[in-house]
């Protein structure tokens, strides 16, 4: 389900990724917070921009792109794990939440598998 998840958000944000920031964040800060939403245009975006992709509540996304790649993690509050994966890599990584209900979400800080360095390898 994770991976799912995962790859769902990368498809609704990758592929629509010219109309947004070079940066995403949708991290999340408590249990009852609804999902974060990306809107088409990074600096006047509304509730009547066209919606590109929206989190589940407790569900969060970072993401970092540039005309050379992506890097993204996403994380379920209520989860144990976080999950990423990044344009040069087939492969998807996933990184234990030490405690359950912390957000352990954050930017990647590159677009390459550079950011996954210390992740385990799925």
């Amino acid at each position: 389900m994770k991976k799912v998840i995962l790859l769902t958000t990368c498809m609704l944000f990758v592929s629509s990724m010219a109309f947004a920031a070079t940066t995403i964040d949708l991290t999340l800060t408590s249990k009852t917070t609804t999902g974060g939403e990306v809107r088409a245009h990074d600096t006047t975006a509304s509730a009547s921009t066209a919606l590109i992709g929206k989190n589940s509540t407790g569900v969060g996304t970072g993401m970092i792109t540039s005309a050379l790649g992506y890097s993204l993690v996403t994380q379920h509050l209520n989860g144990s794990k976080a999950y990423g994966s990044s344009y040069d890599s087939t492969s998807m990584f996933v990184e234990d939440v030490t405690t359950i209900g912390t957000v352990f979400l954050a930017k990647p800080s590159a677009i390459d598998t550079a950011s996954f360095v210390d992740w385990n390898e799925l």
